[in-house]
This record gives structure tokens, sequence and C-alpha cells, in this order.
């Protein structure tokens, strides 16, 4: 392989490089998942796991209000989140849990 040739590939790949942290950059979900972790989901934990992705730390009751269901059914759902390694659980008093995102 000639020398001018292997330059050549070499800012090929160093172009390739810089274009694929740009698409990374521009693809990053603004819900604090990825989406390809949200697209393994079922539709009914995506919905609240986008919530729970938009809003930070939350309750099922403001998750519940977000997605105009039962309150119950919310904090099954993010039970689930938990029990997937998606979210993590914070009891702050006796009977209010707060659930906040696992995104890394």
């Amino acid at each position: 392989m000639s020398e001018e040739l292997a330059n050549t590939l070499k800012d090929i790949s160093v172009q390739l490089a810089k274009l694929i942290k740009i698409i990374e950059s521009q693809t990053k979900s603004p819900v604090g998942y990825e989406w390809q972790d949200l697209l393994k989901l079922p539709k009914h934990l995506q919905r609240t796991a986008v919530v729970l992705g938009k809003i930070g730390r939350v309750c099922a009751t403001d998750v519940a209000k977000t997605t105009g269901r039962a309150r119950a059914i919310e904090s099954s759902y993010l039970n689930g989140l938990v029990l997937l390694g998606l979210a993590k659980k914070e009891k702050r008093s006796s009977r209010i849990v707060y659930f906040l995102p696992v995104t890394e």
C-alpha cells in the first residue's frame, strides 16, 4: 500500500469518527433514557419511563397525573422499572416513595 493511500485512509477514518460523535450527540434521548432501552420495553412501561426520565424524581401520583392512569397502576409500573434496573426507589417519608431514573 502506498503512503498516499495510507494517509487518505487515515483521514477518512478520522472524519468518520467525527461524524459518529456528531450523530451520537444529536440522537441522545431528551427523556434521560437511550431510545434503544425504551424501545425494548412494553408500551405501558415506555410511557411511565418517559415521564420518569423527563421529570426525574417522582412519586406514583405525579406519574399518574401526567399519564392519566391510576396511581396504583403507575406504582406497579414504576416498581417494574426498578426490577428491570431502570429506576431506583427513595423513601423520604413513611408513606411516599419516590422513584429516580437510572440512566447509566
